[in-house]
């Protein structure tokens, strides 16, 4: 499978559609409903929370862990 644009500017090509949707608070009330309106992949593009951005799966430090 290719995932051409990979959330940048689609251009209709690829076999799947990619979008990059930063959920904020977060996944119980944000990304869960969306499973039974077919989603069926989720991905954390990074390990940890860096200085510029704070979407990783462990905050900066990396102490606590957002998903549990």
């Amino acid at each position: 499978l290719i995932d051409q644009a990979s959330g940048w500017f689609d251009q209709g090509g690829g076999d799947f559609k990619s979008v990059h949707n930063y959920f904020r608070k977060l996944i119980q009330k944000d990304l869960k409903p969306l499973i039974a309106k077919g989603l069926c992949g989720a991905v954390y593009t990074q390990l940890s929370d860096v200085e510029e951005e704070v979407n990783g799966l462990l905050t900066y430090d990396r102490k606590i862990c957002k998903l549990i």
